[in-house]
C-alpha cells in the first residue's frame, strides 16, 4: 500500500508527503517562534515565583520540622530513631491533585553500621508526628 489516492484523484507519494511537511514547517515557523517567546517569558516569571515560594516553604519547614529536642531538622542532618541512624535527603509537603495537605515530612535514607549510605538506598518518609520521636546526631 505504497500509494493512496485522494479526493482529486492524485496519488500521495513519499515525495509529496515530504514536500507538504516542509511547507507546513515553513508556514508554522512564526507560530513556533511566538510560542517559544511566550514560553520563555512564562518560565522566567515562574522561576521568580518558585524562588520566592521556596524561601517561604523552607522557613515553614524550619519552624515545623523539629526533633524531640525542638531542633530544626534540615537536609544533610543525621537523625536517630532508636538504634538506627538516617540521613535527611529532602523535606517536603504532601500534595494531592495540586492541593497541599497538612502533612510535612522529611525523606531519609538509612545509614549502615559502617556509617555509609547505599547510593541505591530506598528513601523513607518520616512525618512530623513521628519526627518528634527522633533526635539529631551532633
Amino acid at each position: 500500500m505504497e500509494k493512496t489516492i485522494i479526493e482529486d484523484g492524485s496519488k500521495i507519494t513519499i515525495d509529496v508527503l515530504r514536500d507538504l511537511r516542509a511547507e507546513m514547517v515553513i508556514k508554522f515557523k512564526p507560530t513556533v517562534e511566538e510560542y517559544e517567546k511566550a514560553s520563555a517569558k512564562y518560565n522566567e516569571h515562574r522561576a521568580i515565583f518558585e524562588k520566592e515560594y521556596l524561601v517561604i516553604l523552607n522557613s515553614y519547614f524550619d519552624q515545623i520540622l523539629t526533633d524531640k529536642n525542638g531542633n530544626t531538622v534540615k537536609v544533610g542532618d543525621t537523625i536517630t530513631r532508636g538504634k538506627r541512624q538516617y540521613r535527611v535527603v529532602d523535606r517536603s509537603l504532601q500534595i494531592v491533585f495540586g492541593e497541599i495537605l497538612n502533612n510535612p515530612r522529611v525523606w531519609v535514607v538509612k545509614i549502615s553500621k559502617e556509617g555509609t549510605i547505599n547510593p541505591n538506598a530506598r528513601k523513607m518518609d518520616i512525618c512530623k508526628m513521628d519526627l518528634v520521636t527522633c533526635g539529631i546526631v551532633k
